[in-house]
């Protein structure tokens, strides 16, 4: 809902910096190979649309805006990577 009402809000309000960090990696794996992912904190809309692309969102104007579905299958993706992120740098191996 933040990604409608306040897209220009940083995505660190909803997101860990965890997250936030598999988020990142995620999408630089999948990106497209015109795309370039920033390495400072994506805006809400950002981050929502990246999540939705992940979850198999088409992301073409025809598709319409990202629903919950496309959005929890992209946090059931980077979910996993947060945990093992958060793990490793406990652990002071990242």
């Amino acid at each position: 809902m933040l990604a409608r009402t306040q897209p220009d809000a940083a995505a660190n309000t909803e997101f860990t910096p965890y997250e936030l960090r598999a988020l990142t990696l995620m999408k630089r794996k999948y990106a497209k190979r015109t795309e370039t992912i920033p390495d400072d904190i994506p805006s809400m809309a950002d981050a929502v649309r990246w999540l939705a692309e992940l979850g198999g969102h088409a992301g073409r104007p025809s598709s319409g805006r990202p629903g919950a579905v496309t959005i929890r299958r992209g946090l059931e993706l980077i979910k996993p990577v947060a945990i093992a992120i958060e793990l490793l740098e406990n652990e002071g191996k990242l």
